[in-house]
C-alpha cells in the first residue's frame, strides 16, 4: 500500500509517510527520532481514513514503519495515544505494540 514515501528535508524534521491508493490517501505517518543515535522513533501522528478497510491499511502501514525502521537501527517505537482512542490503541496493540505508562498533564489555572 505504502506508495509514496516523503522525508524530511534535513535529518532532524519528522519522516513523514503517505498511503496513495490513486484516488485517496487513506493514510499517513509522521514520525521523528527520539534519541540522539536514532535508535529510538516516535510515531508523532497517526492519520487513517475512516473508509471500509482503514484498519487494514492502518495495520500495513505501522508494519511498514517498524519494518523500514527497523532495517535502519531503529530499536524501540513509541507512540503516545490518548486514552480515548479506543480504536488507536487496539490497532498499535495488534501491530506488537505495548501499554507501558500512563501519562498525567495538568495545567495552571490562570490566576483571577
Amino acid at each position: 500500500y505504502c506508495t509514496a514515501w516523503l522525508p524530511g528535508v534535513r535529518y532532524w524534521l519528522p519522516n513523514i509517510h503517505v498511503v496513495d491508493m490513486g484516488d485517496r490517501v487513506a493514510g499517513l505517518a509522521w514520525l521523528t527520532y527520539d534519541s540522539h543515535d536514532r535508535s529510538r522513533c516516535r510515531i508523532d501522528q497517526l492519520i487513517v481514513d475512516p473508509q471500509e478497510g482503514s484498519r487494514e491499511v492502518g495495520l500495513q502501514l505501522v508494519q511498514f514503519l517498524v519494518s523500514h525502521y527497523g532495517a535502519q537501527g531503529v530499536q524501540t517505537f513509541l507512540a503516545y495515544v490518548d486514552h480515548r482512542f479506543e480504536d488507536a490503541l487496539s490497532l498499535l496493540k495488534q501491530c506488537g505494540f505495548r501499554h507501558c505508562s500512563r501519562i498525567h498533564a495538568y495545567r495552571l489555572a490562570p490566576e483571577a
